[in-house]
């Protein structure tokens, strides 16, 4: 059984009287691949909702696009949309509702939300020709989890991740988590996302294929278990009044193909490049794959070393951890104020963000500020993807 994972798709910050109709043109040369697997899963990072919008208090922006944009995952016969993610409950409850409403009147199945906790960490189960997979969608704390009695996504809980990949493995072949975490922007995965995604490997996992950053991040095979850190975005076009650059890993990434086999999984990859404004998603080719390809193995190496791993996430944490530093202060306003508490809350609540504070903090107390900051180049060269410059073109 083969079962293509694709990573973040929102139409947030396309015209809301955009023509789907040309959604055909513009992923025409994605079809030949997604025709070549059983099903398909991808993220969906947006309510689809023609009601007025509905912005809960939260940092970041409340996303949404009309339900015409359905026909996006319709037309690469996407069998299934994740919906565990920091975006999923941006509109309130109401628009949560119209949207799994919406799927299911179009027979797209979808996971990793729900009524309450316990129905947004029900899987999504594929079977053919003997060949049984449940997938699980989970994402990191930040706003619009479920709650015990609240609808929502299946906000991370380690205990009950657990727990559920072990019920899932006793009744099916192989359990996939989809997990959406991790820090944006960073080409490399944080010493505990690679802690916390081998763990779920050694605990039942089959894969996991991860996402949110908005930029690719390395894979790996950690005892025969596939882990994906990021597929990077998907499909997520600017708005036409941002100019946007065509060379930012915002615009990459890869597909991940599973083959399923009875008491195995193989993995393969298929990256691909979106234009900014979103005319075309197109499958890299030829020059272009194997200079993709050259830049993923810089993001690879790194993972066979755990010092390393954490070098690189010292460096990440004086140049964006340092962004999220300002807001931790407290302020009386935040017990009466629901509105003034949010950002303080989310470098709490959010595990990603609360590694960055720790680390960042303990960097500036233990001494090694000052020399991780001076590695940042390390990772600037990387927030670039001029496929021609690396071909030395």
């Amino acid at each position: 059984m083969k079962i293509l994972f694709g990573g973040d798709i929102c139409f947030s910050y396309m015209p809301r009287d955009y023509d789907t109709s040309g959604f055909s043109t513009v992923v025409k040369s994605l079809k030949p691949l997604f025709n070549k697997a059983d099903y398909r899963i991808a993220n969906l990072e947006c309510v689809l909702y023609d009601g007025e919008p509905q912005p809960i208090k939260k940092s970041g922006p409340a996303l949404m696009a009309k339900t015409d944009f359905v026909s996006f995952l319709q037309e690469l016969k996407i069998n299934c949309a994740a919906l565990a993610n920091n975006h999923l409950g941006d509109h309130g409850a109401e628009a949560i509702e119209a949207t799994t409403a919406l799927l299911d009147k179009k027979r797209i199945r979808w996971v990793g939300a729900g009524a309450n906790k316990k129905k947004a960490y029900s899987s999504a189960v594929f079977i053919r020709e003997g060949i049984s997979v449940s997938v699980l969608s989970v994402c990191e704390n930040e706003f619009g989890t479920a709650g015990e009695n609240t609808p929502g996504s299946a906000g991370f809980d380690l205990y009950y991740l657990i727990r559920r990949i072990k019920e899932e493995r006793t009744i099916y072949d192989h359990c996939v988590v989809m997990f959406h975490g991790g820090n944006e922007q960073d080409p490399f995965p944080s010493p505990e996302k690679v802690k916390l995604y081998r763990f779920l490997a050694e605990n039942g996992a089959s894969a996991i294929i991860a996402g949110h950053t908005h930029c690719p991040q390395g894979y790996e095979i950690y005892n025969n278990v596939p882990i994906v850190y990021s597929l990077g975005n998907f499909y997520f076009p600017l708005s036409d009044e941002k100019e946007g650059d065509p060379d930012s890993p915002w615009n990459h990434g890869y597909l991940a193909m599973l083959d399923f086999k009875p008491r195995s999984v193989e993995l393969s990859i298929h990256p691909y490049c979106t234009e900014v404004h979103g005319e075309y998603v197109e499958l890299l080719e030829g020059d272009r794959l194997d200079c993709f390809m050259m830049y993923l193995e810089k993001l690879c190496k790194p993972l066979g070393d755990m010092d390393k791993i954490k070098e690189l996430f010292d460096v990440w944490c004086t140049m964006d951890g340092v962004k999220y530093a300002k807001h931790a202060a407290y302020s009386p306003e935040m017990l009466s104020e629901q509105g003034s508490v949010v950002k303080i809350k989310n470098l709490f609540s959010c595990e990603a963000h609360n590694e960055l504070m720790k680390n960042l903090f303990n960097l500036c107390y233990n001494g090694g500020f000052e020399e991780a900051q001076a590695k940042q180049n390390i990772i600037k060269e990387l927030q670039t993807i001029k496929l021609d410059e690396i071909l030395g073109m």
